[in-house]
C-alpha cells in the first residue's frame, strides 16, 4: 500500500518523525517490530491493525538485514503476533518485483490480483488540465483580455 502510493504520487519513505506520530497516535492500531543486532536496528516492519486483518509494512532496512534474515524474521513474528491476537488475514502489501513475490512466497500467502481505476473526467477539464499554464490563465483571466488587447499584444510582441 505504501509503495504504490509512493510511486503514483512520487512521496518519500516514512521519515522518524512521521514514523513515531503514526505509533504514538493510534498506539491501539499500530505495532512496531524492529530486529536488533549488538543494540543496533537492523530492519523494522509496521504493523496495522484493522477490524478483519493486519497489515505489514516493512520499512528501509540495512544491508545486513539480507545477512542476518531480519526482514523474513520479523515478518514471521508480526503474522505470529496478529494470528495470536485473533486476526485471520495479514496483508504484504503490493508486490512490484519478482524478488519481492519470491520473498513473499516464503509465507504461503494467497496472491490477489489488484485492478487499479483511474477516475476519468469530461473531456473538457482533461484538456484545461493539459494545456499549459498560460492558456489556463488566460480561460480564468478573460475580462481583462477582452479590456485590454492592445497591451497583451504589446506585450507578446516585445517579448519575442
Amino acid at each position: 500500500m505504501f509503495t504504490s502510493t509512493q510511486l503514483r504520487l512520487a512521496t518519500h519513505t516514512l521519515s522518524k518523525d512521521e514514523l513515531l506520530k503514526r505509533v504514538t497516535i493510534f498506539p491501539n492500531k499500530t505495532k512496531l517490530f524492529v530486529a536488533l543486532l549488538n543494540e543496533e536496528p537492523l530492519a523494522a516492519i509496521l504493523c496495522y491493525y484493522q477490524p478483519s486483518m493486519c497489515y505489514l509494512s516493512k520499512l528501509p532496512s540495512y544491508e545486513k538485514a539480507r545477512q542476518y534474515d531480519a526482514n523474513t524474521f520479523l515478518a514471521s513474528e508480526a503474522i505470529q503476533n496478529a494470528c495470536e491476537s485473533g486476526y485471520r488475514y495479514c496483508d504484504l502489501g503490493v508486490t512490484l518485483l519478482p524478488a519481492q513475490t519470491r520473498w513473499k512466497e516464503q509465507f504461503k500467502g494467497i496472491k490477489i490480483p489488484l485492478k487499479i481505476y483511474e477516475k476519468r473526467y469530461s473531456t473538457i477539464r482533461t484538456m484545461i488540465e493539459k494545456i499549459s499554464p498560460d492558456l489556463q490563465w488566460i480561460f480564468n483571466n478573460k475580462r481583462y483580455i477582452l479590456k485590454n488587447p492592445k497591451v497583451l499584444i504589446h506585450k507578446v510582441i516585445k517579448s519575442k
